[in-house]
């Protein structure tokens, strides 16, 4: 493991202390655990459904036209098929 060193501010801390006693772990293994967590979200840049919505802003005469009417549909349906490759 590589030694990093981390500032928090009191709350931070504390709120950390807390969960790591109730826990009955450390500090830095929960920190490690928010890591994975975090990792576990990442959406690569180029599967990232916010951004494809964007890309459909482009001018392009054989997309879809009611984009900024429909914007919640197509970021669910391309959630939707994300989730359906990470099942695969």
């Amino acid at each position: 493991m590589i030694r990093v060193q981390v500032y928090l501010n009191d709350d931070e801390d504390s709120w950390l202390e807390e969960r790591a006693r109730q826990q009955g772990t450390t500090k830095s293994a929960l920190i490690r655990e928010g890591i994975e967590i975090l990792k576990a979200r990442h959406v690569p840049p180029d599967q990232d459904p916010l951004l494809e919505l964007i890309a459909m802003a482009d001018y392009d005469p054989t997309g879809p036209t009611d984009v900024s009417e429909r914007h919640d549909w197509y970021l669910a349906e391309a959630e939707l098929e994300r989730w359906h490759r990470s099942i695969e």
